[in-house]
């Protein structure tokens, strides 16, 4: 069931809709046929499902999205309808499971990005939606598993991989996204594996 209040032919005002059961789906207000203020959801089990702003028919300011369990699954901002600031997401157990920065819905600053048991997996920076600069890797455990540059999206640079115990497991660069120059390869013993050079990703 749905009720809304119309003017002049458009919707305005207090819009409501309920599931079968009598609960409520949602609740909004509209203004001159576009949606304006805060919109709330909810689930046919009566729990909050997610909550948004609208100014003049575009999502601004605050976005919350929960999980059934009630944890709260991803938190934003929008500006004039794009993703902007800083969002986060969670696991059902309220752990988070990334977190970032949009600039006019593209990533755009700092991210980071975690494993279920909470240990940081992966962070580095994003412009205009494409990695750029240094990004670290971590194994489960929180050893360091690889380190690297980006630019423009694609690897370039110097890029180092190690094994879990700490030991260098293989080292070299990158151009344009594939390997370029000398690359050296370890066993976990420390002692040398490979060693070969590469141009344009061929060896």
């Amino acid at each position: 069931a749905e009720a809304t209040s119309y003017h002049l032919g458009v919707p305005s005002g207090e819009q409501r809709a309920y599931w079968p059961a009598g609960n409520l789906k949602y609740r909004g207000m509209w203004t001159a046929g576009v949606k304006h203020g805060p919109w709330n959801y909810w689930t046919s089990g009566n729990a909050r499902e997610s909550s948004e702003n609208w100014s003049k028919g575009k999502l601004q300011g605050p976005f919350t999205k929960w999980f059934a369990n009630g944890q709260v699954n991803v938190e934003g901002y929008y500006d004039q309808g794009l993703k902007d600031s800083t969002w986060t997401w969670y696991a059902t157990t309220g752990a988070r499971d990334m977190l970032g920065h949009f600039k006019a819905d593209k990533q755009d600053g700092l991210w980071k990005y975690w494993y279920p048991n909470g240990q940081l997996s992966s962070t580095g920076l994003f412009r205009n939606g494409k990695q750029e600069g240094e990004w670290v890797y971590y194994y489960e455990g929180g050893q360091a598993w690889k380190k690297g540059s980006w630019k423009n999206g694609e690897k370039d640079g110097p890029w180092t991989t190690w094994f879990e115990s700490g030991q260098k497991l293989q080292e070299g660069n990158y151009l344009n996204g594939k390997e370029e120059g000398m690359w050296n390869s370890w066993f976990e013993n420390g002692k040398p594996k490979d060693k070969g050079g590469f141009k344009q990703g061929q060896m």
